[in-house]
């Protein structure tokens, strides 16, 4: 985005994350809840935006996390976003649909995430095909991410408490990664099925569990509306 030859340091917000409905957030953190549109915006007012270092990542993690908890549920914005507020007040109008569906998704549930490792990364094929088309499909399918037994039988224990999944093709080491959404309540359970699933299965590849998070895969991108 573009900064526009009007917009004056006072008029800009850093913007954290969208919410459903407000929330109290405490008065020395520096952040302020924005009524905006149809939506509530976590915002700082901070000029310039912070570099991108690993203690500002973590940072605003866990400002993510902590409104995350007060919160029903949140769309965490991406690192960096600051952006005018008559461009915010836009923005929301016209991501209003989308966004309002991302937010109802959200509600009342939790990210968690599934990563495959694999002992070598696998042998790079050549995509060959005889048309440009062809080429083009045949690249499509090989970025998609390839599903073992493993995934396959974890899928299959965890559906009945998985309310939307993404899927991740892996590099090198790591064979692929499943994002969940899952009920704020459902935490244990869902642990709970992987570890039996994992029991049962012979030379299964490492499994690393993470979460629960606020729902970082499952946000449309502010400014495009692409992403679900």
């Amino acid at each position: 985005m573009t900064r526009r030859a009007d917009d004056r340091d006072g008029d800009a917000f850093y913007v954290y994350a969208l919410l459903g409905a407000p929330v109290r957030v405490p008065h020395a953190s520096g952040i302020a809840i924005e009524p905006i549109d149809r939506f509530f915006v976590a915002v700082a007012r901070t000029s310039p935006p912070p570099a991108v270092t690993e203690a500002a990542l973590r940072r605003q993690h866990r400002i993510v996390v902590r409104l995350n908890e007060a919160a029903d549920g949140l769309l965490p914005v991406r690192f960096g976003t600051r952006v005018p507020r008559l461009e915010l007040e836009l923005l929301l109008r016209q991501r209003r649909r989308i966004l309002g569906a991302a937010l109802r998704r959200v509600r009342g549930r939790r990210q968690m995430t599934i990563r495959f490792q694999q002992a070598s990364p696998p042998p790079r094929r050549p995509v060959a095909a005889a048309t440009g088309a062809a080429y083009l499909r045949a690249r499509a399918a090989s970025s998609r991410p390839v599903l073992t037994k493993e995934a396959e039988a974890l899928r299959r224990a965890l559906r009945s408490l998985v309310a939307a999944e993404r899927l991740e093709p892996g590099r090198e080491t790591l064979a692929m990664t499943m994002h969940h959404l899952i009920g704020r309540g459902a935490v244990g359970r869902y642990l709970g099925r992987i570890e039996r699933v994992m029991k049962t299965l012979n030379d299964a590849p490492r499994v690393i569990v993470t979460g629960p998070f606020p729902a970082f895969a499952f946000v449309p991108d502010l400014v495009s509306g692409e992403g679900l």
